[in-house]
């Protein structure tokens, strides 16, 4: 039976070579697209899968009120001691681990490599299930300046040689001692990690670490004992407050986010690892859908369309004795061959254009992928799906003729309204597909462009970024800015703890108001800067002064701060007025600064003020002519490791680093765009088939139209109307959708652009011009044609 379904598939890719050849390329062309985005989709919705007990593990997050300045008040950071205390005095936790991400180099003898970095209690192996393959996971970090190397920062640094016991030196600064070596962690995890230092040493490096529950630097993450119910556990997590913080902290709560939605938590401030909205995830595997179903609605509408061909083969079945259930089951055998044979060609094109998938989306898609048991069933499944959506209608349609009409040519000469309506809604589906995915694209680009040129309040173009990672690079800034500034292609150079894209160093400061009285100004970002920060970004200053160089002690005793600090404590003269942390000593305001986008667009701009600490600097600004590139990096390279001999080169430029912001947003464009175009292809190719064969039933109606005096544009007229008329249908129906949708997007936005009229009006007019070059040059050939061609059979 097989054979007589594969034979059957084989004569009418040869008999019908266009209509095979459009069937065939949308089936191939909307699987391959369906694959990868659902590759996509699983591999970002399995993140962290992995851990044997990720059911139960959990990041404590907590609500700080008076920290919503910036649009939410959610941190993932809480204090040092919460983790212990958690352990100690709930018995619903079975473990608890704390971990301080750091990023810095790791030398060993005259090797020195840049690595991502995490301090992690000694439990860490036993919550998260990442396998060792040196060392023992129980203890490798028990002890002070332990490191565990993955085996990839092992082999960069050691080679062929044993690291075990071997001394690493981190951040130019202090040596930890190599006590396991594990492997690599899975791409899908929220924790990305060269090495990981043992987190008893923090506490040889601060103070604070178990005392201090105001400091929110930390993850802590807590592994609950099977049967604990998470809900009722985060309910008694707020005695905690009460029992330890200060009375100040009294409103503050504690909240669980599962380990599994850490990669997907948007509403939550964290500032450690790339959160990918779920919302994302959801509209990509919506764009597969529809591009699968555009693919099968072209092989339905060009299977029914062409049902008259094939009608004289089904009325000469049904005299010979077939029955319908016999021609349903051939028809659908047919489809279901063609989508099998569409579906082994896919897999082929997925294969290939994996790389490029994975260029485009920022993921590590491995090809092995592929051959994982679970997967191979879906694909199976989506084969046998698609046959049966793209093969049920047509052979329903197919088997229900009548003998007897078809003998008559009666079939042929009127086509059934309900048929014609069914395909009509089909085309209307087309267009509803491709009007939304052309609008949604439109309106993610409309954002991106307005994040690109919007006015951040400072000057990025042609400053270079260079992290000063050795204590030496950070004690010797202002002998390394002297030498910088020699070259006349350095116009600037200034240092600060921090590039300005981030809030960091978040703490409630009291500010004196306009009567005298100290108020509080919650979630302050501190910025400690030397004085040429100012005039190297381009700061704009309403108000006071910046610091003066070379006063560094009246300059510690000073703050200049932003235009919303001074509104946020009601001052309308804000320069001479005090500020302070707590108890500290008081700070003069020298300076008002115009407002800066210091963290992304999605976040409100919150209060922010600039310090003179030259010890706390790990940042080194340079900005520069813009000409003789190569030339002037090669400059500050030699020129800082004249000063600093071990220096360890890395560099950005504040472009690149201000784009990393939008990455997701940025990804997200570009595979819409791609996929948008793919929708566009495939729903174009179906179009002027169906069209083809429409002007090839219509040729004797046009024959006779031109003989009785219609023009060419008449005709076009004739044959475009209706095509108008779907597409109009199509609008009404996607362009609210896509607004939904575009709303709901950019709510994610606190600095956004507007959703006009003019993203719907741009993308109906692009499906319109897409559908006129689909139809024009069939239309315009058919209406030149010499009626006696089309009627000479009549």
């Amino acid at each position: 039976m097989f054979g007589n379904y594969l034979r059957s598939a084989l004569r009418i890719l040869r008999k019908q070579k266009s209509y095979a050849a459009i069937s065939v390329f949308s089936l191939v062309v909307g699987m391959t697209s369906f694959i990868l985005l659902m590759l996509f989709s699983r591999y970002e919705l399995g993140y962290d899968a992995f851990h044997a007990n990720a059911d139960r593990v959990f990041l404590v997050g907590q609500v700080v009120p008076e920290w919503n300045v910036m649009g939410t008040n959610r941190n993932s950071s809480t204090s040092g001691p919460l983790g212990p205390t958690l352990k100690l005095e709930f018995p619903q936790v079975e473990r608890a681990v704390r971990a301080w991400p750091t990023e810095a180099p790791l030398g060993y003898g005259r090797k020195s490599i840049l690595a991502r970095g995490l301090f992690a209690d000694r439990a860490f192996f036993e919550m998260f299930s990442f396998p060792m393959v040196l060392g023992n996971p129980v203890s490798t970090l028990a002890e002070p300046f332990s490191v565990v190397l993955t085996e990839d920062t092992a082999k960069r640094l050691f080679g062929l040689e044993d690291p075990i016991g071997r001394a690493v030196v981190h951040g130019g600064g202090r040596e930890y001692r190599v006590s396991g070596i594990m492997k690599d962690p899975p791409p899908n995890s929220h924790l990305a990690f060269d090495y990981l230092l043992s987190f008893v040493t923090v506490g040889s490096l601060r103070d604070d670490l178990d005392t201090s529950w105001s400091i929110l630097n930390y993850l802590n993450y807590v592994q609950l004992r099977k049967g604990v119910d998470p809900d009722a556990f985060e309910a008694g997590l707020q005695t905690v407050i009460r029992t330890h913080h200060p009375e100040r902290d009294w409103t503050r709560s504690y909240f669980l986010m599962p380990l599994r939605d850490l990669h997907h938590e948007t509403s939550v401030h964290i500032p450690y690892w790339r959160t990918v909205d779920r919302t994302f995830i959801q509209l990509l595997m919506a764009v597969a859908g529809l591009i699968l179903a555009v693919a099968c609605v072209n092989y339905v509408n060009l299977a029914t369309a062409r049902a008259t061909a094939r009608g004289r083969e089904v009325g000469v079945r049904k005299t010979f004795g077939a029955g319908r259930r016999q021609l349903v089951a051939q028809f659908m055998g047919e489809s279901g061959v063609l989508a099998g044979m569409s579906l082994l060609v896919s897999l082929g094109l997925v294969q290939a254009l994996l790389p490029a998938f994975n260029t485009l989306t920022g993921v590590r898609l491995p090809a092995a992928t592929l051959a994982e048991p679970s997967v191979w069933l879906w694909i199976l499944g989506l084969g046998l799906a698609v046959a049966i959506l793209s093969g049920a209608y047509p052979a329903l349609v197919l088997s229900s003729m009548k003998p007897a009409n078809v003998f008559r040519s009666a079939f042929g000469a009127h086509e059934g309204g309900r048929r014609l309506v069914l395909r009509n809604a089909l085309v209307v589906f087309q267009f509803f597909a491709t009007l939304m995915l052309v609008a949604g694209t439109l309106i993610i680009r409309k954002q991106l462009d307005y994040i690109q040129t919007a006015d951040v309040g400072y000057d990025r173009k042609n400053v270079l970024a260079l992290r000063l990672w050795e204590p030496d690079s950070r004690a010797r800034y202002r002998e390394i800015e002297t030498e910088l500034l020699r070259n006349p292609d350095v116009r600037a150079a200034a240092v600060s703890n921090v590039a300005p894209v981030r809030a960091t160093e978040m703490n409630n400061f009291m500010m004196e108001s306009e009567s005298g009285e100290m108020v509080e100004v919650p979630q302050f970002t501190n910025y400690f800067v030397d004085p040429g920060y100012f005039d190297m970004f381009g700061l704009t200053f309403i108000a006071g002064r910046g610091f003066s160089p070379g006063a560094d002690g009246d300059a510690r005793n000073q703050a200049v701060i932003n235009e919303t600090a001074a509104r946020m404590a009601g001052l309308k003269e804000p320069v001479g007025k005090r500020i302070a942390r707590g108890d500290g000593e008081p700070l003069r305001i020298i300076g008002v600064v115009k407002d800066i986008h210091f963290t992304s667009f999605r976040s409100k701009v919150g209060p922010l003020m600039f310090l003179h600490r030259p010890e706390r600097v790990s940042w080194l600004f340079v900005k520069t002519s813009g000409r003789r590139v190569r030339e002037t990096i090669a400059f500050i390279e030699s020129t800082i490791r004249r000063q600093v001999p071990a220096f360890t080169y890395d560099y950005a430029a504040m472009e690149d680093i201000y784009d990393r912001l939008y990455e997701s947003e940025d990804r997200l464009g570009g595979v819409l765009t791609g996929f948008a175009l793919v929708a566009i292809l495939v729903a174009s190719v179906g179009l002027f088939g169906l069209i083809s064969f429409v002007i090839e039933r219509k040729r004797k109606e046009i024959g006779i139209r031109k003989v009785l005096g219609a023009r060419v544009s008449g005709i076009m007229g004739l044959i475009t109307r209706d095509l108008f008329i779907l597409i109009g249908v199509a609008g009404l129906l996607a362009l609210p959708v896509a607004y939904l949708f575009g709303r709901r997007w950019l709510q994610g936005f606190y600095y956004r652009t507007g959703l006009g009229p003019g993203v719907f009006t741009a993308a109906v007019a692009v499906v319109l011009a897409i559908a006129l070059l689909c139809v024009a040059r069939i239309t315009i050939r058919a209406a030149r044609e010499n009626p006696s061609v089309s009627l000479k059979n009549l």
